[in-house]
């Protein structure tokens, strides 16, 4: 089963308080726009949550447009959202508020999206830290709020992945909103 828009809501309001997930895959949740608002609500909120997956939901312009502000923001680092129905309008939202919040990603992931204008793929590209970088410590050291950036290496505890029946680990062997 997937979490849908319902689900993606009532994680979001939890994710917004949230002090220890790193991590969060919802790829493949039957997400819309609808459950994308929430989420980048609470994007604007969240200070420790480092990497997002929305890959495979169906979140299309809209969804990107409302999780723009809140990546800007946020402490995320990693955002996979490949085969999500966004155009070049929906990744240059996306883009755009990186660039205005002086922001890089370690991984931007927009593959598999209707993307066809090859000056808004450069964009994409250009807000993926190179490897070389990442490994030398000189790209994006801090985030939009000045603080360093977290570390995209992961440490031992497991991402919360969003499943049928699934509990969302943290960072401290506990479980998202306990």
């Amino acid at each position: 089963n997937k979490i849908g828009d319902s689900g993606a809501e009532a994680l979001a309001e939890a994710l917004g308080n949230n002090k220890t997930l790193l991590e969060l895959n919802l790829s493949r949740n039957g997400i819309t726009p609808k459950g994308a608002r929430p989420l980048g609500r609470a994007l604007m909120q969240n200070r420790t949550l480092v990497s997002l997956g929305m890959s495979g939901n169906t979140i299309l312009d809209d969804g990107a447009f409302s999780i723009a502000p809140g990546l800007g923001l946020s402490s995320v680092d990693e955002l996979r959202i490949s085969e999500a129905g966004v155009t070049a309008e929906g990744a240059v939202a996306i883009t755009k508020n990186l660039t205005e919040n002086g922001k890089r990603l370690s991984l931007l992931d927009m593959k598999g999206n209707k993307i066809e204008d090859e000056e808004v793929l450069k964009e994409v590209s250009a807000h993926n830290i190179p490897q070389h970088e990442k490994d030398s410590g000189q790209g994006g050291t801090s985030s939009a709020a000045g603080q360093p950036r977290p570390s995209s290496r992961r440490s031992s505890s497991r991402a919360g992945e969003i499943s049928e029946g699934s509990q969302i680990p943290n960072r401290e062997g506990g479980e998202l909103g306990s």
